[in-house]
């Protein structure tokens, strides 16, 4: 009996060691995200998939997979094979907002996924319009807190990163704001522009045209640090409230089980693009800043990131923001 046992451990582990020593990848890759086609994280997945193929790979493709929940890219990756031919673009929304949004979440942002490494990350803009008597944050803040009712923020949606960083400086000053949430940046940056809304926090992507044309004036920036891009532009915590901060980031996971050297030769591949002049200059001219990391760097932050904009959406909703 035992030495059955032991010719069959035999035989399954040589199967392993033929299927570990195939060559990765040795079919067509599929990336996965939760964006309709056309948009700023669509196009610039769609270029790094095409150069991923330009190295020699059999095709990457990007497949859009949006939904009002913004769950099902997630689900596809989850269910699918962990043999590296299925990714998926993970971000804040997804692997950490929606923790605390759905209810019953159909995946775990943490056991479900292989993180494999971040991409970018893009900070807001705190933004109000020209014609606003503010010209400062603390001039926002003691508008908000003298004004009857207090001032209105525009976000892109409940959950959205304009919502989360409208409820830190309601919670950080203590001053009346109303949340006014909205389909998306393009209809709120309308009404803002319109003076409909007092401010918004949201990329700079959104707002720079806005600027340029002098409709819009931009008081603060979200990131911790100031951009290279809006050198002038002080961060939230320059202007005295530390605990106002979020960058929105993205970055690619595989199913739970993807082999630890299949994560090293995606990251590897990934980075060594990312990192080249053309890939790092496009990224740069959107507003947002390539940020990468090791696996655990990764599945690091979604933790933190899942318990800290928790712990603020569970307030904003108590309080009614």
């Amino acid at each position: 009996m035992r030495v059955r046992s032991a010719a069959a451990a035999i035989v399954l582990l040589g199967a392993v060691v033929t299927a570990t020593a195939q060559p990765y990848p040795t079919q067509l890759i599929r990336i996965f995200h939760n964006y309709a086609p056309g948009g700023g994280v669509d196009v610039t997945l769609r270029e790094l998939a095409q150069k991923l193929t330009d190295t020699g790979w059999p095709q990457v493709v990007v497949e859009n997979r949006p939904s009002a929940a913004g769950t099902l890219a997630g689900i596809a990756t989850k269910q699918a094979k962990p043999d590296g031919h299925t990714l998926l673009l993970a971000d804040l929304t997804s692997h950490a907002v929606s923790v605390s949004m759905i209810a019953h979440l159909p995946y775990d942002p943490i056991k479900d996924f292989a993180p494999i490494t971040l991409l970018w990350t893009f900070p807001s803009i705190l933004a109000v319009p020209s014609g606003h008597l503010a010209n400062s944050v603390d001039e926002l803040v003691g508008h908000a807190r003298n004004t009857s009712g207090g001032l209105s923020y525009a976000s892109q949606g409940p959950g959205s990163g304009g919502h989360i960083l409208g409820a830190m400086l309601q919670k950080a000053t203590g001053a009346p704001m109303t949340h006014v949430p909205y389909r998306g940046p393009a209809p709120a940056i309308v009404d803002l522009v319109a003076g409909r809304v007092d401010f918004i926090y949201a990329s700079y992507a959104s707002l720079r045209q806005h600027v340029d044309s002098g409709r819009l004036k931009m008081l603060a920036i979200s990131s911790k640090q100031r951009i290279k891009e809006l050198p002038e532009l002080p961060t939230m915590t320059e202007v005295g409230y530390p605990d106002v901060y979020l960058d929105v980031w993205f970055g690619l996971v595989g199913p739970a089980g993807l082999p630890e050297p299949i994560v090293g030769i995606v990251r590897e591949r990934t980075l060594a693009i990312l990192h080249a002049r053309e890939m790092s200059g496009k990224i740069s001219q959107q507003g947002w800043l390539l940020t990468t990391s090791t696996p655990d760097e990764f599945r690091d932050l979604m933790r933190r990131e899942i318990v800290r904009i928790g712990k603020v959406l569970k307030e904003a909703v108590t309080e009614g923001r």
